[in-house]
C-alpha cells in the first residue's frame, strides 16, 4: 500500500510539473561610420540629445509584432534587453559622436547643456507581419532641433524606416529593425549635416 501510494504521489508531482522555456534576450547592433563616410562639414557649437519620448506600450522590453488586422501581441519567450527608445537613443548618440558633425556630442544622461537641443518622439516600433506572409521591421520617430539660446525650432523631420525580414519571427524581427535603425541614423546624420552645409544650423 506505501509503494503504491509513493508511486501515486510522484505521478501526481511529475504531473504538476511543467517546463518553462527561457527568454532569449536582444538587443540592437549599431554600425558606426566608417571613415570615408564621416561628415566633410561640421559645426562650432554643441549639440545636447533629448530623451527620447514615447507612449507607454512601447516603454517596456517586449518586442511587438502587428498583423494585417490590427492585432497587436508580443513575442512571449523573447524581449529586449533595454527599452526600445533608450537602445534609440544610446545607439544615434554613439554615431553621432563618431560623425564629429558638432564640437561636442552631450548624451541625455548629462546635466550639461548645449547650443542645440535635439528632441525626439518615438511614434512606432515594431515587427509588421503581412497576409501573404511576408513580413518588415518598422521605426517611425520624429526629431525636432532646438536653439536653446532663442527656444525657438529650428527644424522638424518625421523619418519612417521599413526594412524586409527574412521570417515571420522575433529573431528576425529583431534583424529587421535592425537594419532600419542602422539607416534611420544614417538619415538622420544627413539631416543634420544638411542643416550645416546649409548654414541652417
Amino acid at each position: 500500500m506505501k509503494t503504491f501510494l509513493s508511486l501515486f504521489t510522484l505521478f501526481i508531482l511529475s504531473g504538476c510539473t511543467t517546463h518553462t522555456p527561457n527568454i532569449t534576450e536582444y538587443s540592437l547592433t549599431t554600425v558606426h561610420p566608417s571613415s570615408a563616410d564621416i561628415p566633410t562639414v561640421s559645426s562650432p557649437k554643441t549639440l545636447q540629445l533629448a530623451t527620447t519620448k514615447t507612449l507607454p506600450s512601447l516603454n517596456s522590453k517586449s518586442i511587438f509584432y502587428l498583423k494585417t488586422n490590427q492585432e497587436i501581441g508580443s513575442y512571449l519567450y523573447s524581449r529586449w534587453i533595454d527599452t526600445p527608445s533608450s537602445m534609440i537613443e544610446n545607439a544615434f548618440t554613439a554615431v553621432l559622436q563618431k560623425s564629429a558633425l558638432f564640437s561636442a556630442v552631450i548624451p541625455a544622461s548629462s546635466h550639461a547643456n548645449g547650443d542645440y537641443l535635439l528632441e525626439s518622439n518615438l511614434h512606432a516600433f515594431y515587427h509588421r507581419i503581412h497576409d501573404d506572409q511576408t513580413s518588415d521591421g518598422v521605426i517611425d520617430i520624429t526629431y525636432r532641433l532646438i536653439d536653446t539660446k532663442s527656444k525657438t525650432t529650428i527644424a522638424t523631420k518625421r523619418f519612417t524606416l521599413i526594412h524586409p525580414s527574412q521570417a515571420n519571427n522575433s529573431k528576425e524581427g529583431v534583424d529587421a529593425l535592425n537594419n532600419a535603425l542602422n539607416s534611420l541614423n544614417s538619415q538622420v546624420v544627413q539631416w543634420l549635416q544638411n542643416g550645416i552645409a546649409e548654414k541652417k544650423i
